[in-house]
């Protein structure tokens, strides 16, 4: 709305509410998800100045660059990630994509180095895929793996399954320069779009697909994965009608996706991608 101030007092609210000290990880409930609010406070227009009405963003630098050395401190514990210990989900949401995805997007916004073994990691997460299909997977928690009670876990979602990990593989290709990185994003939305089994909400059903699918053609230019997050659109409309008014869980997601899917050049996953370094001009 352009009411600079009252955003002023809701950034300093924010920065006061997230600053405790707590030992969940992830991008949901842990330490990763203030990383990346961090990152896209400061990737956000207008705060690429270095002070507004008298609002210092250093203090969120400082902040940022504190709370990723808290979150690879912990990490530097854990063995490796096909282990499945300590920390064995894998996915965007709760999982080691969403470490890893938190990492860059708040290397990207500060130009902050990357953490020594972050490449380690990135091809660790990269070894645990499997092929399915005409694409790739990952287990939800990769401790199933050395169960032999228990059948894998695999969905196609957001929040732990193939499209989320679209997000991580095409920022890692823009980042680190590596193919291979694309060839992953490409193979999980082959495993994504081949899924049924879904609703309609951005975290858990089409309507997330949808966008990582956006992501992808934002990326590539490909025809093909725009024609297919327009299919998966109208099926998170249809799956939708009659869910909650709720932006992750619900119709307000997917409402906000039909808009986007007619600027799909503009169109990023609210609260998630980082604006001004995704958007390509029309």
């Amino acid at each position: 709305m352009g009411d600079l101030i009252s955003q002023k007092k809701a950034i300093e609210q924010f920065i006061e509410s997230s600053s405790g000290d707590y030992d969940n990880l992830d991008l949901i409930l842990g330490q990763s998800g203030v990383l990346l609010s961090y990152a896209i406070l400061l990737d956000s227009a207008p705060y690429q100045s270095a002070s507004l009405y008298n609002f210092d963003c250093t203090q969120i630098f400082k902040l940022g660059n504190e709370r990723m050395n808290v979150i690879w401190r912990k990490i530097d514990t854990y063995p490796s990630i096909r282990l499945g210990i300590d920390f064995s989900l894998l996915g965007m949401a709760h999982g080691w994509a969403g470490l890893l995805y938190a990492t860059l997007c708040w290397h990207v916004a500060t130009d902050a180095p990357l953490p020594l073994a972050f490449h380690q990691r990135v091809v660790e997460l990269a070894n645990c895929a499997e092929t399915h299909g005409r694409g790739i997977r990952w287990r939800r928690d990769i401790a199933d793996s050395h169960r032999r009670s228990r059948r894998g876990d695999y969905v196609a979602s957001w929040c732990n399954g193939s499209a989320g990990m679209i997000y991580l593989w095409t920022m890692a290709h823009q980042v680190l320069g590596n193919q291979e990185y694309l060839e992953l994003a490409i193979l999980s939305a082959w495993d994504a779009i081949d899924s049924t089994d879904m609703g309609g909400d951005l975290c858990c059903g089409a309507g997330g697909v949808s966008y990582a699918l956006l992501n992808l053609y934002r990326h590539t230019q490909d025809q093909t994965w725009l024609d297919q997050a327009k299919l998966l659109g109208e099926r998170a409309a249809q799956a939708s009608l009659g869910s909650p008014l709720s932006l992750y869980k619900g119709g307000v997601g997917v409402a906000l996706l039909a808009v986007d899917l007619q600027h799909p050049m503009q169109a990023i996953m609210p609260l998630f991608e980082l604006e001004s370094k995704s958007l390509v001009s029309p």
